[in-house]
């Protein structure tokens, strides 16, 4: 239930996003993302073992990529960003009253 949960929020959408048809090492997926190393390593361990990400050790590091579940998560909100910004164009197009 707490992944369910965690997959709601903003800042695990955004490195879904951000894993998207790559693979990154955990401290790269930080930095980029603009979170804490120690944050973003907590939410890699939790979809590992959803079988969200999979994760390849190399030396200290771990290169972390989407699986095929994280695959399809990380379309669907694609999905829902894209209809999101289009009704906010919509919107913005209408005349003010």
């Amino acid at each position: 239930m707490q992944t369910s949960r965690r997959l709601l929020h903003e800042k695990t959408v955004k490195l879904l996003l951000a894993l998207k048809g790559r693979e990154l090492y955990l401290t790269s997926l930080a930095r980029e993302s603009g979170l804490t190393y120690a944050y973003v390593a907590g939410i890699i361990s939790d979809f590992e073992k959803e079988g969200i990400v999979s994760t390849k050790k190399e030396g200290r590091e771990r290169r972390i990529s989407l699986a095929e579940k994280g695959d399809r998560l990380s379309f669907s909100f694609q999905e829902i960003l894209n209809l999101l910004r289009e009704e906010q164009k919509k919107e913005e197009m209408k005349p003010q009253q």
